[in-house]
């Protein structure tokens, strides 16, 4: 490995033994610091084990304590595992990166989003409401799926709750169920969970692993299957698969999980003791684990030590693809290069992976983040792929680095053309506070759109830990961030220096909002909780989309202007806009699920003034969105609300 340190078009090349006094002595200017691997290290020979099989453990039921006292029992201080390849190199570059930081503190006023363009409409938050109760450990590890029919099943180190999209629990006693207990290992102390949503077979999958495990052997890989489409009353088939399945004495930590139409995918990185190894690719048959029968696997290694953290791709949609997944990788400390994957083929099939090095506009770590009203920083590990997926042949995906050499971290964007090869990217920041831990879903209404919603975590020196959204349109437009949870205190539990912070953010797309995109975040915020204070807490947040967000906001597509009177509808509401020229429109209404309740016309609008009315005898009380189309798509929206 080599350090390279790119200013503008210059590039120097040093040893790693001279960093340590070089980073002492950077100028506090504008310069990139990362890591990138020699050629040689990027070359890939795919091992794959022979078929394995693991038997069900057994079906974990929903839980039947009492609810009127809803006993729980909490680790206090526990501070789950996580590293990189080289922790003591990664906190000497981000030293430098906190000098940039303090020397623009003096001198800067807190701004906004930082973008080239604002041009994508802002997301709107629905239904939101506390999550999943604090467990006392740190990280969280939010994670979170919705099915089709809007049951939610979120998960941290500790709890699973299941509700419906009003927030109301599902669990019929109590509101709750132990993670460890999901899994099948009652025993155990489990953490870094992953859950998501299986739009093909409207189930869900859960994973989890032992984190009290030897640090110097193998440690299970925990996976539970949902038997019905909502396991608050249908229950887990759950799995232990090995975590050494090439039996090298290697430990499993910090998964990342995808499904296609017949597998599930899941990959981790590979320690022995302390030190990092290699990241695998479990790729599972996983028909059989909802009828809890035995699993077929084979697991995927010979990546090179270089590639830190695979991130399988769903599709965004929830579409069949043909059999294989897409896979990328970024490079840890940062680099210029990305790395794509593909495997190419089903289990029963011939499946090889095959690898792409992607050149791109160089990346490098941030700094660790600052929070109001305290020396304490929050740590923002590294630049490996957090979240993604694939949709019509483009592999979407996030991680934060280093904002435009300020030293603060930034959300960084990619789409890669996975027939081509070629990227963009773009960075969404703020020089005065560090966006961190994004997670991405697809916020598209057809195939074609590569409309996103990012949800991420924000802190700096004026603002607590607070959660936020963004949209990145089909053109690569930013919306302006919304706030999703404003932060109540800074996080000052584990630490007297840095706490940890992420180590990522649960979004799932609902798969059947088409008409009108919409997801649910789950994330961390600054809180003070009974018992506990100075500590992480939950939110979930159904956000959706204003229209279509792949097409340009009012006054682009032919409406300037548009008034709903009276809002909230009593009886009659009349809907007035204006045209800039004579088309053809559709007015339709949606619920807040984006459900089509009614299409009320389908006919012609004059140029200039148009007033259109309608009787609301037909809705229940409730909000609703108005929205109008002509034939380029979605042109203007309105949020009305039904009165009693």
């Amino acid at each position: 490995m080599k350090i390279i340190i790119a200013t503008y078009s210059h590039t120097w090349r040093i040893s790693i033994s001279t960093v340590a006094m070089f980073l002492i002595s950077l100028p506090l200017f504008s310069q990139n610091l990362y890591l990138v691997a020699d050629t040689a290290e990027h070359e890939f020979r795919a091992i794959k084990s022979p078929v394995m099989t693991a038997p069900c453990r057994g079906l974990v039921n929903p839980p039947s304590l009492d609810p009127k006292w809803i006993p729980m029992l909490t680790h206090e201080k526990i501070e789950n595992r996580n590293a990189s390849p080289d922790d003591i190199l990664l906190e000497k570059i981000k030293s430098a990166k906190q000098k940039i930081k303090a020397a623009a503190e003096m001198q800067r006023k807190p701004e906004e989003d930082s973008v080239q363009s604002t041009e994508a409409a802002a997301p709107i938050m629905g239904p939101n409401f506390s999550g999943n109760q604090y467990n006392g450990g740190s990280p969280l590890d939010n994670t979170v799926a919705v099915s089709n029919g809007g049951v939610i099943v979120s998960i941290d180190n500790t709890l699973v709750e299941i509700r419906d999209s009003s927030g109301n629990y599902l669990y019929p006693s109590p509101y709750y169920q132990y993670v460890n207990t999901v899994m099948g290992q009652p025993t155990y102390d489990v953490c870094d969970e992953v859950v998501l949503y299986d739009p093909y077979t409207d189930r869900f999958i859960a994973f989890a692993e032992q984190c009290d495990g030897p640090s110097d052997g193998p440690t299970p890989v925990l996976i539970a299957f949902s038997k019905t489409n909502n396991p608050a009353t249908g229950g887990w088939y759950t799995y232990a698969l090995s975590g050494d399945p090439f039996s090298q004495g290697l430990w499993f930590d910090y998964p990342k999980m995808a499904i296609s139409n017949g597998e599930l995918f899941i990959s981790g990185n590979m320690w022995t003791g302390s030190s990092f190894s290699q990241a695998m690719l479990w790729q599972i048959n996983k028909a059989s684990g909802y009828n809890g029968d035995s699993l077929k696997y084979v697991v995927w290694n010979g990546f090179p030590s270089s590639i830190f953290t695979l991130c399988p791709l769903s599709n965004g949609l929830g579409l069949v693809d043909p059999p294989g997944i897409y896979i990328v990788a970024s490079f840890f400390s940062g680099s210029n290069q990305h790395m794509l994957y593909h495997l190419t083929d089903s289990i029963g099939g011939n499946p090889s992976i095959t690898a792409s090095t992607i050149t791109t506009t160089a990346y490098s770590l941030g700094g660790n983040s600052s929070q109001l009203g305290t020396s304490v920083l929050l740590k923002t590990n590294d630049c490996r792929a957090l979240s993604g997926f694939y949709l019509n042949g483009i592999a979407h995906f996030v991680f934060h680095s280093d904002y435009n050499s300020t030293g603060y971290c930034g959300i960084n964007y990619n789409r890669i053309n996975v027939t081509n090869g070629s990227i963009t990217s773009t960075m969404l920041g703020a020089s005065s506070f560090d966006y961190a831990y994004p997670a991405v879903a697809s916020f598209a209404t057809s195939p074609t759109d590569k409309s996103v919603l990012i949800g991420f975590g924000r802190s700096g020196a004026s603002i607590y830990p607070e959660m936020r959204a963004v949209i990145c349109d089909d053109g690569m437009n930013w919306s302006g961030s919304i706030l999703v949870k404003v932060g109540i205190t800074n996080v000052r539990f584990m630490s007297a220096n840095t706490e940890r912070w992420g180590d990522y953010t649960g979004i799932s797309r609902r798969y059947n909002s088409t008409a009108m995109p919409l997801a649910w975040i789950a994330g961390s915020y600054g809180n003070n909780q009974p018992g506990y204070n100075n500590v992480w807490d939950t939110w979930l947040a159904e956000i959706h989309g204003p229209s279509n967000v792949g097409i340009n906001e009012l006054g682009k597509n032919g409406i300037n202007t548009m008034n709903v009177y009276p809002n909230p509808v009593v009886s009659f509401f009349s809907l007035e806009f204006s045209v800039v020229e004579s088309s053809d429109i559709h007015i339709d209404i949606f619920d807040m699920q984006g459900r089509l309740i009614k299409g009320l016309y389908n006919g012609h609008a004059q140029q200039g003034k148009n007033v259109f009315s309608f009787n609301k005898a037909n809705l229940k009380p409730g909000v609703y969105f108005l929205v109008i189309k002509n034939s380029s798509g979605i042109i203007k929206d309105e949020k009305i609300a039904i009165a009693e």
